[in-house]
This record gives structure tokens, sequence and C-alpha cells, in this order.
């Protein structure tokens, strides 16, 4: 697979888990902590792993595009970038509240 195919190809894989989490229902009751951890637990970390290990194979792919493109479009050079990005902020926004949350305590 060439590497900007490999790029677009399991970045868009990342971008659509990550639009998938926001997709999936809530807990029922979210004042509930006990739903919120099984909501955690089930759907929300294991999506975030398997797109991280999507994102960053299409990130090897977007750097290996990177060194070797010659002449390449504008497009073929942001296209990756751009799927690329919506993990990279979920994963800035989780970084975030973490901190947020150890600051307040």
């Amino acid at each position: 697979m060439k590497p900007w195919t490999k790029a677009v190809v399991f970045s868009s894989i990342s971008a659509a888990i990550v639009v998938g989490i926001y997709i999936a229902p809530s807990p029922d009751d979210p004042h509930s902590a006990g739903a919120n951890f099984a909501y955690n637990i089930i759907i929300f970390v294991p999506a975030m792993v398997v797109s991280f290990i999507f994102w960053a194979f299409g990130l090897d792919g977007y750097l290996r595009f990177l060194r070797t493109r010659n002449g390449a479009s504008r497009v073929r050079v942001f296209w990756p970038a751009i799927l690329l990005f919506p993990f990279a902020a979920q994963a800035a926004w989780v970084v975030i509240m973490v901190v947020v949350l150890l600051t307040m305590t």
C-alpha cells in the first residue's frame, strides 16, 4: 500500500471512530456515576485505544508520504492531516480534562 493511501485509509478509520464516540448513545442516567463509569469502560476507552492504533498507522503513512512526495498537490498534502486532526483534538481534550480534575483536588 502506498504511503498516501495508507495515511488516508487509517486516518479515516481513526476519525470515524472518534465521530462514533459522539454518535454513540450516552448513559441513560448521566448523573449516575455507575452509568458513566460503565460507558467509559465499555465504549469510550476501547474506542480511543483502537482510534489511537489506526491514528498511529495513519501518521506513519503520512510522514512517509511527506518524506517522499515529489510535486504532490496541496490536496494530497493536507487531506491526511485533516483526517488525523479529530483524534489529536480528542486526545488533547482528555488530557486537559484530566489536568483540570487533578488540579481541583
